[in-house]
């Protein structure tokens, strides 16, 4: 039903004159009866003298009235056939203004006094106990027989499937109320609801509902209060209390509701809120379980609830669990805010989580667990004290969150790295970006994972050849965010190729580069990537003849599909010139790109020489020169690394056969000249292992080279313009007790939205570990593979 207050004369508190009409859009919720009814007893002193007319959706009048009781009663009453989904206009006009025409607003009779009025719109589908106030009348412990779809043997509505069957049920003794509905010919698929009126409020309030072809519920009841049980097909459980029609329709048949008194005992063996009440339920890897807080099966349970669960591996290692709405396949079901625990055999807590990170309200834990040992999992509502209850007896269970989930276990994603390989890094270059920094590792297994840090520093990690199913991944793995379309990329070397990946909209997708492009060669080393002045991104490394293979973007194809080209630099432009590509050494080299777009890639020979391959623009062919000859810099014995100023500078570091940091370093003031420093000698700071080396320059211009010194710390030669010297910071003193990296360093800055320095490296046990400062902090570590949660 609807209910409307109107004013002839007036429209929303505006004066518009007698001639005024109210009209009201109607669709029709289902075949049936749609009776409009004025009234204006409550207006005795200035009442209307009402008229309705209503239209079809092509403006033609259906039907009208003017008195209900001619010459007794002004008000207008009709009763007007309709069918589902049909649409009418009702008009409520003063009986001075009958003739007006529905299409001209100015064409209408301002005679009469106009005047107030109330107008009442019901609906009827035949559904003679489809609402709570129509609801029939049960006694507890009966069966009842009935068919959704009619009743008394008439249809409901076009086809019956918004038929809803309401009973009431009010116990004499308190207990357990257990309520059935079972189909005996097979013909329902049924919803059941369960309800409670508040007569003070005069509003209905939906306990729970179940469905199925056998569906239970079960309440703790109090004696002398009722309850009401709605029935209806699955598809129309979305009706209201008290407008059956409204919902959108569902399966029709025959059912029997049957209704049980039961002893407040049972809910021990009903309930799965301790371990020594019924048996948990056992958690199978790979298999999600569908559970709510709040509910224990058919039992209804208050906010209060909690879920044991039992886990016993098969083999030792790490295994993660983690609870999650997202999936649940009903979008109208609430999801719980859930806090998980993990309990050993004897209670004992072993490990919890809240939310697996910021802005999801699922939980997750990875641990390590031991092959043959029980565990048990609990799943409570977050609440403030969550973690009080005994999982053994049920016992200090307090209020929280309420709804559905899903659990689910496996063996942890692997986060753990291997040092002997730099990680690739990335940093957004707004906060616009849902992810700020973006870093990427080939795992222990050989795989490429993608961890990600959210809005709010949590981090998510992500297994690009499970997600994806790509081949084994046979070098490092690099990532950049394209400033042409701001997704995120990741390219790696495999046994099938050069592979990239691309992120649109949080999904994953994999190109071969390999096999688009004819005749590509094969990478054999680790891969560089460098992005030109005009956003075109190239990846590049030396095959097994020592060749310098490049892919380079070509400037054609849309967002997320751009199309790559090929070229052998050796080969084709480095030979025919009669030079000679230098042998670099050390499974890899060094790409950057200077302000004016030139193009280079750097590596170390075996004498440890510095030599560049190189391209400017206005030239035909690629370069190669030999930049230790050129610039005088000394000999090197590693770790080559390259950073370039904001104001032109073009910066090579690396360590001598001493462990020194030697610098070879140009700026555009200088002409020809290169000059070159020992920045050891000059700081008094200490050797660096040359397999370690990384550098960066801040978004404000400060230099920064790092390295891990001769007791595995990392430290940090750095210099700040304004500076004469160069100073030395040892992060790994400044964060006490963080777990030191070994091998390769990786250091990730620019122009960062917050401007975050991050120095990464992979412990010992594995484990990718994240030095991080923002100005006006210090600097922090975060263990990746530990905190990252696998999507």
């Amino acid at each position: 039903s609807a209910f409307y207050n109107g004013l002839i004369g007036a429209d929303l508190g505006q004066f518009v004159g007698t001639q005024d009409v109210d009209f009201f859009d109607i669709v029709a919720p289902d075949t049936g009866i749609l009776i409009i009814d004025i009234d204006t007893t409550n207006s005795p002193d200035d009442l209307a003298d009402s008229y309705v007319r209503v239209f079809n959706s092509s403006g033609i009048q259906i039907a009208f009235n003017d008195d209900e009781i001619p010459e007794q009663n002004l008000d207008s009453y009709l009763e007007l056939p309709v069918v589902r989904g049909q649409r009418v206009y009702v008009a409520v006009s003063s009986y001075w203004n009958s003739n007006f025409n529905p299409s001209d607003p100015f064409d209408r009779s301002d005679q009469g006094p106009g005047g107030y009025y109330d107008l009442f719109l019901f609906f009827a589908n035949g559904d003679t106990n489809g609402s709570l106030n129509t609801a029939a009348v049960g006694t507890v412990g009966s069966s009842i027989a009935g068919f959704i779809g009619n009743d008394g043997g008439a249809q409901v509505g076009a086809d019956g499937s918004k038929d809803v069957d309401f009973v009431s049920f009010t116990p004499s003794t308190s207990g357990l109320l257990d309520i059935t509905v079972t189909s005996p010919n097979g013909t329902l698929a049924s919803v059941i609801s369960l309800w409670q009126f508040n007569p003070a409020t005069q509003v209905a309030s939906r306990l729970a509902d179940t469905s199925g072809s056998a569906s239970r519920l079960i309440v703790r009841a109090t004696a002398g209060q009722t309850y009401y049980v709605g029935v209806t097909g699955l598809g129309n459980d979305d009706f209201n209390w008290f407008a059956p029609w409204d919902g959108s329709g569902g399966d029709v048949g025959s059912y029997t509701l049957s209704t049980a008194m039961r002893p407040l005992s049972d809910v021990a063996t009903l309930s799965d809120n301790s371990v020594n009440g019924a048996a948990p339920t056992t958690l199978v890897l790979g298999q999600g379980i569908d559970a709510a807080i709040g509910r224990d099966g058919a039992l209804i349970q208050d906010a209060s609830d909690v879920d044991i669960y039992r886990f016993v591996p098969t083999t030792t290692g790490r295994y993660q669990f983690r609870t999650d709405a997202s999936s649940l396949s009903d979008a109208e079901t609430r999801a719980a805010d859930t806090f998980l625990r993990i309990f050993d055999a004897a209670g004992t807590e072993l490990a919890f989580n809240d939310d697996g990170y910021i802005g999801t309200t699922g939980s997750f834990i990875r641990l390590t667990l031991t092959a043959g040992q029980t565990y048990y999992i609990g799943v409570s509502g977050a609440s403030a004290t969550p973690r009080t209850y005994n999982p053994l007896t049920g016992a200090g269970a307090v209020s929280g969150s309420t709804g559905a989930y899903i659990l689910s276990g496996a063996i942890a994603t692997e986060l753990r790295s291997t040092p002997t390989l730099a990680i690739g890094g990335s940093v957004a270059g707004s906060a616009a970006n849902q992810f700020t920094h973006t870093f990427t590792v080939l795992n222990t297994l050989g795989s490429p994972v993608l961890f990600q840090q959210l809005p709010g520093a949590s981090w998510r990690a992500v297994d690009l050849g499970a997600s994806t199913g790509s081949p084994t991944i046979t070098s490092n793995v690099v990532t950049w965010v394209d400033i042409k379309d701001g997704r995120t990329y990741v390219a790696a070397n495999s046994v099938a190729g050069l592979l990239l990946f691309t992120n649109t909209a949080g999904q994953w997708t994999l190109r071969n580069l390999s096999t688009e492009i004819a005749g590509s060669g094969v990478i054999s080393t680790e891969i560089s990537t460098f992005t030109e002045t005009s956003g075109i991104v190239n990846l590049t490394g030396l095959n097994a003849q020592g060749h310098l293979l490049l892919f380079k973007q070509t400037g054609a194809g849309g967002e997320g599909a751009y199309v790559w080209s090929f070229a052998n630099i050796t080969t084709r432009d480095l030979n025919p010139q009669g030079q000679v590509m230098p042998p670099f050494i050390g499974n890899r080299v060094t790409a950057y790109v200077t302000s004016w777009n030139g193009l280079n890639i750097a590596g170390l020979t075996a004498a440890g020489e510095i030599h560049t391959v190189w391209w400017a623009p206005g030239l035909q062919f690629w370069q190669t020169t030999n930049l230790s000859a050129v610039t005088g810099a000394g000999q090197l014995s590693g770790g080559l690394t390259v950073y370039l100023t904001p104001w032109g500078g073009i910066n090579l570091a690396g360590i001598n056969n001493e462990g020194k940091v030697s610098v070879t370093w140009w700026v555009p003031g200088f002409a020809g000249e290169w000059r070159n420093n020992n920045l050891t000698n000059e700081t008094g700071g200490p050797t660096l292992d040359p397999g370690s080396i990384t550098s960066y320059i801040t978004a404000w211009g400060a230099l920064n080279i790092a390295g891990l010194d001769g007791q595995g710390k990392v430290v940090i030669y750095w210099w700040v313009p304004g500076f004469q010297l160069w100073s030395i910071t040892s992060i790994s003193e400044q964060v006490p007790g963080s777990k030191l990296p070994v091998g390769r360093l990786t250091g990730v800055s620019g122009s960062g939205f917050d401007g975050t320095l991050n120095i990464l490296g992979t412990a010992s046990d594995g484990d990718v570990v994240r030095y991080w400062w923002r100005p006006g902090g210090v600097w922090q570590q975060d263990d990746l593979s530990q905190i990252a949660v696998p999507t």
